[in-house]
């Protein structure tokens, strides 16, 4: 029960992450009640396609699929864009892991406790909510000067 709650708890974080990230590079302004139904389909649909028999790297390829077309039919944004934004974010997700689980591996045995591996993960959910606010502050979008689904974000 624990393994499986210190799962879910860093999985929607890390999924709520992602999508501001994903969001900010495309501009589109944080509203919540956009924002917490893509995050819950997104980390379901992740689950689901975790669950089926594929080859190396296709369950990535479906979670960035995922997340643009989630991104795109709630936000009101183009599937070319949005697969462009999810495709940035789930590759920086990707280096900030690699690097964070290197330095926390090389502190700690963070696989045989769930606490730490918890505790080892969260700087990765730090850095990915870091680079959307950072992407959000300098309005660094993938689109300048386009409103995104005509809510743009401040």
């Amino acid at each position: 029960m624990t393994d499986l709650m210190t799962f879910y708890v860093y999985g929607l974080a890390e999924t709520l992450a992602l999508v501001l990230l994903c969001t900010a590079l495309l501009g589109a302004a944080w509203k919540w009640p956009r924002l917490l139904p893509v995050t819950v389909l997104y980390f379901a649909g992740v689950l689901a396609a975790r669950g089926l028999p594929l080859h190396f790297g296709a369950h990535t390829v479906l979670a960035v699929i995922i997340l643009a077309l989630l991104v795109s039919a709630l936000f009101s944004i183009s599937v070319g864009r949005t697969v462009v934004a999810a495709s940035i974010s789930v590759v920086l997700l990707i280096v900030f892991e690699l690097a964070g689980m290197t330095i926390v591996r090389s502190l700690t045995e963070v696989d045989q406790d769930p606490g730490l591996w918890l505790l080892g993960r969260l700087p990765v959910v730090a850095l990915l909510l870091a680079a959307a606010l950072l992407v959000r502050r300098r309005k660094l979008t993938l689109f300048p000067g386009r409103a995104a689904g005509g809510d743009r974000g401040a």
